[in-house]
C-alpha cells in the first residue's frame, strides 16, 4: 500500500468519525470550507516563515512551525480529494503525469531558447 493511501484512508477515518459516522462524496460545500481552510492555511506557512519578504526586517523562521502549517495544507489537500470524490490511486497518478508535464515544459523551454 502507497504512503499516501495510507494517508488517505487515515484522513478518510478521521472525517468519518466527525461527522458521525458519514462522509459525503463529492459535496461542493464541503469542498468551500476545505478550500477556504487551505487559503488559512498557506499564510500560516507564510508566517512561519518571512524569509520571502524582500525587506531585512523579516527574518522570522520557525521549521517546526512551518513544517506543523504545511502538514495542515496537505491535511485540506486530503480532505479537498476525499469531497470531490477523487481516489488516492487517482491523486497519485494525477501528480505523476503534472510533474512529468512540468517537467517536459521546461526542457522544451530550454531548448527553444537555446
Amino acid at each position: 500500500m502507497s504512503d499516501i493511501k495510507i494517508l488517505y484512508d487515515a484522513q478518510v477515518r478521521f472525517q468519518t468519525l466527525i461527522a458521525n459516522g458519514t462522509i459525503p462524496r463529492d459535496d461542493p460545500e464541503m469542498l468551500a470550507h476545505h478550500l477556504l481552510g487551505l487559503v488559512t492555511e498557506i499564510g500560516e506557512v507564510a508566517q512561519a516563515d518571512k524569509r520571502w519578504k524582500k525587506n531585512k526586517r523579516n527574518g522570522h523562521y520557525d521549521r517546526d512551525e512551518k513544517l506543523e502549517e504545511i502538514a495542515d495544507c496537505f491535511i485540506f489537500l486530503l480532505n479537498i480529494c476525499i469531497y470531490s470524490d477523487i481516489s488516492p490511486d487517482e491523486l497519485k497518478m494525477a501528480v505523476g503525469k503534472k510533474i512529468d508535464k512540468n517537467r517536459s515544459r521546461y526542457l522544451n523551454s530550454k531548448e527553444e531558447a537555446q
